[in-house]
């Protein structure tokens, strides 16, 4: 009897996990129906594509029919497996429009949104309805002769499954919100993002703060940007954009707090060789990156030593000006791909080699006129001191 029972349970523990997973699953169709044998034909395709011909020719010739939400989401998900993406997404917008829901098919939906690169406002409304239909789905109602073990079991997997489900929901919004261009919409998406996945938030707060910097910094908001960069490290003390953001922010943008800056970037010169390569990721872009890292933070230890070698002096001596000279030159070479950043880095290297006593004219020359070539912040003060340059080397 001890068996059956534990059978019992296990067939309704299957039945409940199955009807959780299966699209359209509140959907039924009556034999020798048009919605049957269009069925029929979706599961006996060999082949997306004659899934896709099938459900084409039914939502054609039965546009009325009430199962044309299905056919619909049966259609994205045939449609993200060949990688027609914007044919996904309309097919899939279709179902929405026709209040068709359920996990699989918005996650469906959802890779269609990332793949294409489409981070539009309707992907971001589909992350903000995801959380009710998760709970919805992840409601486990418990049958008569259902034993409290096997019932303990099916809530147990439904939390799981709603965990799952709201960690890919996480994924997909750092997709989508790497595509999101305005840093006014990316703040506004961060901000509705949180309040939909309050938890989650608050488990990668510092990853959302951090995305908060980046968008201040992008409206030229430093203190902002500043104020969530140090949110950001108190949740990650070892987070190196964080710390490069901050350094940089302090030392080349307020000149303030430089002993701050300093330890900071030192921290990254630190920390970056520990940093294991992401998943996905290849070894050139995993070194482009730690390469870039690296760069911001010699560039600025570099700009603080120029600060403090030229501070108070008219000249400083070539032993003064030698701790910048040498931090600015590593920063150009690893910042070479970085144009906006590599100005920076020339223009103060230039200004470094004019800076001391005796000068060195041909050096700086050399640096300026990359500096002038390059589209940054600083083409125009480095023109404007290689003009001061070029007169005074002749």
């Amino acid at each position: 009897m001890r068996s059956l029972a534990l059978l019992s349970a296990m067939l309704v523990l299957s039945s409940a996990m199955l009807r959780a997973q299966q699209t359209c699953a509140n959907y039924s169709i009556v034999i020798n129906t048009p919605e049957d044998k269009l069925m029929l034909a979706v599961n006996g395709a060999h082949s997306p594509q004659e899934q896709v011909s099938a459900l084409k020719k039914f939502i054609q010739a039965y546009p009325n029919s009430p199962y044309l939400p299905c056919a619909e989401e049966y259609l994205t998900r045939a449609d993200v497996k060949l990688g027609q993406y914007s044919e996904a997404i309309a097919a899939g917008q279709k179902a929405i429009a026709a209040h068709y829901l359920d996990i699989l098919f918005l996650e469906d939906l959802l890779k269609a949104y990332i793949a294409s690169g489409q981070a539009t406002s309707p992907a971001f409304d589909i992350l903000a309805m995801a959380p009710a239909e998760i709970a919805r789905e992840s409601q486990v109602a418990r049958s008569t002769g259902t034993s409290a073990a096997a019932y303990q079991q099916m809530v147990k997997q439904a939390q799981a499954t709603a965990q799952g489900e709201d960690d890919f929901m996480q994924y997909a919004f750092f997709q989508l919100l790497a595509h999101v261009t305005d840093p006014n919409r990316r703040i506004a998406d961060l901000g509705k993002f949180s309040q939909a996945y309050p938890a989650e938030a608050q488990k990668n707060a510092a990853l959302i703060d951090y995305q908060y910097a980046l968008a201040y910094t992008a409206l030229n908001q430093t203190q902002k940007a500043d104020q969530y960069a140090e949110k950001t490290l108190a949740a990650d003390p070892d987070n190196v954009d964080a710390l490069n953001l901050l350094a940089f922010d302090y030392a080349l943008e307020r000149r303030t707090h430089l002993d701050r800056a300093e330890a900071d970037a030192q921290k990254v010169l630190r920390l970056v060789p520990t940093l294991t390569k992401p998943a996905g990721a290849t070894d050139a872009q995993f070194q482009a990156e730690q390469s870039n890292l690296l760069g911001v933070a010699h560039f600025v230890l570099g700009f603080i030593d120029l600060l403090r070698a030229s501070s108070g002096k008219r000249y400083a001596t070539h032993a003064q000006m030698a701790p910048a000279i040498a931090q600015l030159d590593s920063a150009r070479q690893l910042l070479a791909h970085n144009p906006r950043l590599e100005g920076g880095v020339l223009f103060y290297l230039g200004s470094a080699y004019e800076g001391e006593y005796p000068a060195e004219h041909r050096a700086a020359l050399a640096v300026l006129e990359q500096a002038v070539s390059l589209a940054s912040p600083w083409q125009a003060p480095a023109r404007e001191l290689l003009v001061r340059v070029r007169r005074v080397a002749r």
